[in-house]
């Protein structure tokens, strides 16, 4: 286990009854989350299923082949089953983005710092500097999944959980003494991106999970 000084090997075999691992299918969640939301964005529109719902299920099918192409399905049960279970929950998504509109205006998604910013106007080549105070520093680099602006003019950085709702602590601990903490480091870096354009910038931090 790295950080531990300690070696694994993960010999277990295949499950027959997956293809899409929770880290692939949460990753090709995050990718079409962000395109479909940027794309909305740049026609300056709000998300309509009725509009948007063809677009988006052409986006699923297409990084759904791009990923059977490198990794070939246990089965065809398997991959029509996956595949379906994909669409619908891309479908709940806009259908909550529809429902939420409002409430919310996002302004950036899969903002990256300390890495590839992907085009995001708010996203930062170089790594985010936390002060804790005293002199206590440390650099945070990585990818806030969303940033909304809320209606009273709060921002708020969304973390998409995609895979289950069990979190430490369970949903309703904040921090779950200590060990539950990236939403509020997150809020943090948001604040310091947003620092430059809103300098007053008020940040919460959320999780949101947006699948069945």
């Amino acid at each position: 286990q790295r950080g531990l000084g300690l070696d694994t090997v993960d010999d277990s075999e295949p499950d027959p009854d997956v293809w899409l691992d929770p880290l692939t299918r949460g990753s090709l969640m995050h990718g079409l989350y962000a395109t479909i939301m940027r794309e909305i964005r740049d026609r300056q529109e709000t998300p309509d299923p009725a509009r948007h719902g063809a677009r988006l299920r052409e986006l699923g099918l297409a990084a759904l082949a791009a990923h059977r192409a490198r990794v070939p399905p246990p089965s065809d049960a398997v991959h029509e089953r996956e595949e379906r279970e994909l669409l619908n929950d891309l479908a709940l998504f806009l259908k909550f983005e529809a429902e939420d509109r409002g409430e919310r205006t996002p302004i950036g998604f899969e903002v990256g710092f300390g890495g590839a910013t992907e085009g995001e106007a708010l996203g930062r080549r170089e790594p985010i500097a936390i002060d804790l105070g005293d002199g206590l520093r440390f650099k945070l680099r990585g990818r806030i999944d969303r940033l909304d602006r809320l209606a009273d003019g709060t921002y708020e950085a969304v973390d998409y959980k995609t895979g289950g709702a069990f979190l430490p602590g369970g949903l309703e601990a904040t921090f779950a003494g200590g060990r539950q903490l990236q939403h509020a480091l997150y809020a943090l870096v948001a604040a310091e991106l947003l620092r430059e354009t809103d300098p007053q910038a008020r940040v919460v931090g959320s999780y949101y999970f947006p699948t069945r």
